[in-house]
């Protein structure tokens, strides 16, 4: 006989039926879930930002605060190794200057695929069929852009951490200023003046402090976009938290292995793994990391510099230096390059901070992951680094990359100043710009030997110069014909002065028309007949000065008088007779040297008489 307790149907409310076995045996899977997801610890505990203290700055939980640079970096290519060591020099110059041991830096390269293309309409015709054909080709290429971003960390006060929490419930409170308060105002304003500092000594890197942005779409914090590009492996807009920010930024699941990680997404995920520094090279030289810079693969290197106080360094330095004496080392080398340390420490010629440096390696699957990992860790032994792939560090090295986070770095070294500068380059492949130029957007993407993509553009700003230089059958016409067709996109009229008809058949193409200039033929040119306007009575003075000018005479007062006075003259005819001949007389007597007779070789029977003596 059925055990009618487990298994008679029951109704509830008439809207579901269950078994009372089933229905126990979801409220137990139930509570399992909720015990799991209980103890789960949320990834906002490892973030240890609080909200924006202002429109630049952050506040970290512990009351420190943080500024951020991006930087498009320094062109080195062709540069000469004495420029770039004056550049690293002046990087040491300028940490040097942040003598406390409240002050740390960060500093990330961010190598991330770029598949941009300029926008534009183009007409139908070569030119659109000429940018479809590029587009599709751009399309199939692995290009990567690698950006930089600066940290300066202002560390709060012992005071101020113990008694953050009132603190930062007043600020939200409005409650009246405490003298936290007052301390963290002070903080903010000293290292909003540091900054600043950067910023001058950094023009040439092309830094920028980051802030907020206004759309149509809302307030987006740069900031908080930085953060959530670390926090992620994916870079995208972030809208300017309501709430705190450590619990608003994590927008993927992390899943940590044992030496690899997972981001999974609603709709994208990456699989990644850290490479970390576990023996350093014997020196740093300018530029020391810049083959990372092409690597095809996507990376997140990150560096910490934690300065430390001079004495506490010299202490360290000097128990290293005993050590080695005590033990007989015979690395005599190592010794010395000891003394000079203590000694260029003592005189302030540089500084000494606690450094860490990590590479997140980020990839589709397992085995491109793999393939990446090796070219890194390639690039790390021609520099005489030892890198180690993390496994039980695996995770506090990936929160370690978030600036702040200091507890979380797993191995790190006493370097100088001067060592740092050359680890943190900050060295580049010029970009271009991509929108937001003298014309909007780029005139077109042109790939580089390094991987990356070059927006271009004419302009320099709002300065339009360009030049191309190139030997005989190196591709300067092409180039040059390539970019006229992309500029067509501008709905733009173009003058093209071909010589030797190099650009014949590409105007055609471009249903231009094409006419040759020269002394055999009428070129159809009449500059006389344009608009009487000041703008053009004007420039034909200039003109008529250089024709009477062409074989090197000089023209005294009295001739630039009658120059004007001829130029008035001829807009008094009718447009039809405003002609080089009929402005002759107003120029005066026919003589040797005359105006006139200098005249006589732009027209009539004159040798250059079809440039501009022509009717039409």
């Amino acid at each position: 006989m059925p055990n009618t307790a487990l298994n008679a149907e029951t109704k509830d409310s008439g809207e579901r039926t269950a078994t009372p076995l089933l229905d126990l045996k979801l409220r137990e899977k139930a509570c399992s879930l909720a015990d799991i997801a209980a103890r789960e610890i949320s990834a906002a505990e490892f973030i240890p930002y609080a909200c924006h203290y202002d429109e630049n700055t952050i506040l970290s939980k512990s009351g420190d605060l943080l500024q951020i640079l991006k930087i498009d970096g320094l062109p080195f290519e062709t540069a000469g190794h004495d420029w770039l060591l004056f550049q690293k020099n002046l990087r040491n110059t300028i940490l040097r200057t942040l003598t406390k041991s409240r002050y740390a830096v960060y500093v990330h390269s961010i190598r991330r695929k770029q598949d941009s293309y300029p926008e534009g309409v183009f007409p139908s015709g070569f030119a659109h069929d000429l940018n479809e054909a590029w587009k599709n080709k751009h399309s199939k290429l692995d290009l990567y852009v690698n950006d930089f971003y600066l940290t300066l960390i202002q560390r709060a006060r012992p005071a101020g951490i113990a008694g953050f929490k009132q603190r930062f419930e007043s600020l939200f409170r409005k409650f009246e200023k405490s003298g936290q308060e007052l301390e963290l105002k002070r903080a903010h304003k000293e290292l909003s003046s540091i900054t600043q500092r950067f910023l001058s000594n950094l023009k040439d890197y092309g830094a920028r402090l980051l802030g907020l942005e206004e759309s149509e779409a809302g307030c987006f914090s740069e900031p908080a976009r930085f953060f959530s590009q670390l926090i992620n492996l994916e870079d995208r807009p972030v809208l300017l938290p309501a709430m705190e920010m450590a619990r608003y930024l994590p927008a993927k699941r992390l899943f940590f292995g044992k030496d690899a990680l997972e981001t999974r997404g609603v709709r994208s995920g990456h699989l990644a793994a850290i490479l970390s520094i576990k023996e350093y090279a014997d020196s740093t030289v300018p530029g020391l990391l810049d083959r990372f810079l092409e690597i095809p693969a996507e990376f997140i290197m990150t560096q910490s510099f934690l300065l430390t106080e001079r004495q506490s360094s010299l202490r360290q330095i000097q128990t290293q230096q005993r050590k080695m004496l005590q033990t007989e080392d015979l690395a005599l080398s190592q010794i010395e390059q000891i003394d000079q340390a203590l000694d260029d420490a003592s005189s302030g010629r540089i500084g000494f901070g606690h450094h860490h440096l990590t590479v997140l390696v980020k990839a589709e699957n397992a085995k491109k992951l793999n393939q990446a990992l090796a070219q890194v860790e390639a690039a790390f032994l021609d520099l005489g680094i030892v890198a180690v792939r993390e496994d039980l560090n695996l995770e506090p090295c990936f929160w370690a990359q978030l600036p702040e986070n200091f507890p979380f770095i797993a191995r790190s070294a006493l370097i100088s100043t001067a060592n740092f500068a050359g680890f943190a380059s900050l060295h580049n492949y010029p970009s271009g710009k991509l929108s937001g130029n003298h014309w909007g957007p780029a005139v077109t993407v042109l790939e580089t030997l390094s991987q990356t993509p070059y927006f271009f553009n004419f302009h320099l700003n709002d300065v339009g110069h360009t030049t191309i230089i190139g030997p005989t059958g190196s591709g300067k016409s092409v180039l040059l014909n390539f970019l006229v067709a992309q500029c067509f996109k501008f709905g733009c009229k173009i003058f093209f002065f071909d010589k030797d008809r190099g650009g014949e058949i590409f105007i055609r193409a471009m249903k231009g028309t094409h006419s040759t200039l020269g002394i055999s033929q009428p070129s159809g040119f009449n500059p006389l007949r344009l608009p009487d306007t000041p703008e053009n009575r004007a420039f034909l003075v200039d003109w008529l000065q250089l024709l009477l000018s062409s074989q090197g005479e000089t023209l005294s007062s009295e001739d630039l008088t009658k120059i004007s006075q001829a130029i008035e003259g001829s807009y008094k005819l009718d447009p039809q007779n405003r002609t080089l001949e009929n402005l002759a007389p107003f120029l005066g007597l026919s003589g040797p040297g005359s105006l006139a007779s200098r005249l006589s070789l732009w027209y009539g029977k004159g040798t250059h008489r079809n440039l501009f003596g022509n009717q039409v």
